[in-house]
């Protein structure tokens, strides 16, 4: 779920909107959102299609359940008009950092993606979301947090700078300026001299990308970097994990067992990797209690059992929420 950036950008308009709404506005309707979305996909109970061909019914009706919701940006009647998933639901992925946004993900989603630059700060934000779940009545285990990396592998430390290098050297300054101005709702940076103090831009990006805009922000500020030192790392972040296949995989593992991270998205840092390089990378790293490719599948995966609409049912008035009767055995997530 990804309550939209760019304002500047025309996304608003996209959306049968003149414009884009402001930060806590938008959390305000993905919350309603996805409390509407939940109970449309629980519109059928488990057992509701009985396809028995001797009586000729198809379903059970009386298992079917309408939303009725009116809020404050939705009107749905309901129901959906297809059949439960096997899982029950989709995934829902969550993607920020924003105290909304963390606090979103914890009451709604399965997964988060984020992006920390270093182990104390991936170790502070994973204490932090997952401190929140029990307000919700959700274990920690009923969250994932996938930190996005990019690495580089090669066949030693000199060989990953170098790959790095030739990289960077592929980003002009004016795309790099270009790129820093995506986060900071198009703001253009090219008016500012380049060598120069990171200019103050007040709260420029705090209706788009918060979370980037105030780590750039904090970052520049902290280290004394120059507007181009800033575009630069923006549009050539140096990746946090380099070097050997080995090398990648004790760094990853590291984060994994000192609480950072539940698993990782993980992005080629360089624009040709060496198949056998990365190879070699995916036999070093592996977790010995999961052998499933993915979280949806056990036993790393889950099965949301039907615990009727979150916010109504005209077939039945229970409250209820999401249940999961095969949770996670611990922290498993496969790779």
């Amino acid at each position: 779920m990804e309550r939209g950036h760019f304002p500047a950008g025309g996304s608003a308009k996209n959306f049968s909107r003149a414009q884009h709404p402001d930060h806590a506005l938008r959390y305000r309707i993905a919350d309603e959102y996805l409390q509407v979305v939940k109970g449309l996909w629980d519109s059928w109970e488990e057992d509701a299609f009985v396809r028995n061909k001797e009586t000729g019914q198809f379903f059970d009706k009386n298992k079917l359940h309408t939303l009725d919701h009116h809020g404050d940006f939705f009107k749905v009647a309901g129901p959906l008009n297809i059949a439960r998933t096997p899982q029950g639901r989709p995934i829902i992925f969550q993607a920020g950092a924003s105290d909304d946004g963390k606090k979103l993900a914890a009451r709604h989603a399965d997964a988060i993606f984020t992006h920390q630059d270093s182990l104390a700060e991936a170790q502070a934000f994973y204490r932090d979301v997952k401190s929140q779940l029990a307000a919700y009545q959700r274990s920690p285990d009923q969250l994932h947090i996938f930190q996005g990396v990019s690495v580089i592998v090669g066949d030693d430390a000199e060989d990953a700078e170098r790959q790095y290098q030739t990289t960077a050297a592929l980003v002009s300054i004016e795309d790099a300026l270009n790129y820093l101005g995506r986060y900071f709702e198009h703001h253009d940076f090219s008016q500012y001299p380049l060598d120069e103090p990171f200019p103050d831009i007040g709260d420029l990006g705090q209706n788009s990308f918060r979370s980037t805009t105030d780590e750039i922000k904090r970052h520049a500020r902290e280290r004394g970097l120059t507007l181009r030192q800033v575009a630069l790392e923006a549009a050539s972040p140096r990746p946090r994990f380099t070097g050997t296949a080995s090398d990648v995989a004790d760094g990853l593992q590291l984060w994994f067992e000192q609480h950072a991270a539940d698993g990782f998205i993980i992005q080629g840092g360089t624009p040709e990797p060496s198949r056998a390089l990365w190879m070699r990378w995916f036999r070093c790293y592996r977790r010995a209690d999961c052998s499933v490719a993915t979280i949806r599948a056990p036993p790393c995966g889950k099965v949301w059992v039907w615990r009727y609409p979150l916010i109504n049912s005209k077939n039945n008035k229970r409250e209820s929420r999401y249940a999961e009767n095969n949770t996670l055995a611990g922290r498993r997530v496969g790779i």
